[in-house]
């Protein structure tokens, strides 16, 4: 063991204290290669990165894997053996009563740092405990968000699936089943965080876009100014309807658009074909009905207030355009005109069959 005569006070304490550490750290740190350096993971590790590895507890790993167990463990003991070694030296063994009083009186601080062995991996064990209990707490609240989201996904679903088919037009039924890609639109969140919450932006942009659709329908229906009855109902109503059943997932209405010949229009000095929302009144009005209807939906299963719904100017104005076309024949009606003169001059420029609109 160490000389005293040999060297001064300050060594003597440097190597008392440094060397059971360094004893300590080099057994747990080869304990732990032993161990685990047939895993993956730690293969990839630098000899820094799997020091830290060694004294860093693992809720994953049993207690007996844990470095800072075997530290707590074999540290008491380097110690002991050391102090004990150095407080004995110049004594005989002697194996009677006398000897052991000797013993007793100078190994009291020896036999005090061995006893810290216990308490230390109660401590250890403590620790890994509780860190394997926060884990389970982690891994249950995490399931259990995950299943709050879903359940969230799948009660939309269901909801809509409650409405059930609705027919509003006899070219026109919504079958209400909503598209997967509509939960992600409109609410927002990850599995792990748990029921999600709205996106009060799509629901305010579906709103600004169908009031500007109810604004020129208003305005068609009761075609306040003719001359600009024609743009609105190609260059907005239609494109309007068009984004929000995109917007909505609505292929009831993508279809009703898509079965009509495009009508070329000029816009911006450009001309672009431009779909038509059916060709006649009833199903125009019938698609903004489907629209509007399910957007409320939307909202209601989101419990949100939409300011759209609580309009009631503009819906004591649609009302009244309603009334108004009661009573007026299907060939007087604005819509039904519009296809029979300037849409139809519009699809048939220039071509020797013509198309005739059915309605």
């Amino acid at each position: 063991m160490i000389d005293l005569s040999s060297m001064d006070e300050l060594d003597f304490l440097c190597n008392v204290i440094l060397f059971p550490l360094l004893m300590s750290f080099v057994f747990v740190i080869s304990f732990t290669w032993m161990l685990t350096r047939r895993e993956r993971d730690v293969k990839r590790l630098s000899s820094q990165e799997f020091a830290k590895f060694a004294f860093t507890l693992h809720p994953d790993k049993g207690l007996m894997q844990q470095g800072l167990l075997w530290l707590s463990i074999i540290t008491p003991i380097i110690y002991f053996i050391e102090l004990l070694s150095i407080a004995t030296k110049g004594y005989e063994l002697r194996l009677d009563g006398e000897g052991f009083k000797i013993f007793t009186s100078i190994a009291t601080l020896p036999l005090a740092i061995l006893s810290l062995t216990i308490p230390l991996s109660v401590l250890v064990a403590r620790f890994h405990s509780s860190q394997q209990t926060a884990e389970q707490i982690k891994a249950n609240r995490q399931k259990n968000n995950t299943d709050l989201f879903h359940s969230h996904r799948k009660e939309l679903f269901s909801y809509f699936v409650q409405v059930g088919e609705v027919t509003y037009h006899k070219n026109l039924v919504c079958k209400n089943k909503v598209h997967p890609r509509l939960h992600k639109v409109f609410f927002a969140g990850r599995p792990q965080d748990g029921v999600p919450v709205i996106k009060e932006s799509s629901f305010i942009d579906v709103e600004i876009s169908l009031s500007s659709v109810r604004i020129h329908l208003i305005a068609i229906l009761g075609d306040r100014d003719p001359d600009s009855t024609y743009s609105r109902y190609l260059v907005n109503f239609g494109p309007g309807i068009y984004r929000l059943s995109q917007m909505l997932g609505l292929p009831e209405v993508v279809d009703l658009m898509s079965s009509n010949p495009r009508v070329p229009c000029v816009v911006k000095k450009e001309v672009i074909q431009v779909e038509t929302v059916g060709v006649t009144t009833d199903e125009a009005i019938s698609a903004f009905n489907l629209i509007e209807n399910f957007f409320h939906n939307l909202c209601d299963f989101a419990n949100y207030s939409s300011p759209y719904f609580s309009d009631t100017k503009q819906m004591e104005l649609m009302n009244e355009a309603m009334k108004k076309i009661e009573g007026v024949h299907v060939s007087d009606r604005v819509i039904e005109k519009l296809h029979d003169n300037e849409i139809f001059q519009a699809l048939n420029n220039g071509r020797e069959k013509e198309w005739i609109p059915k309605y």
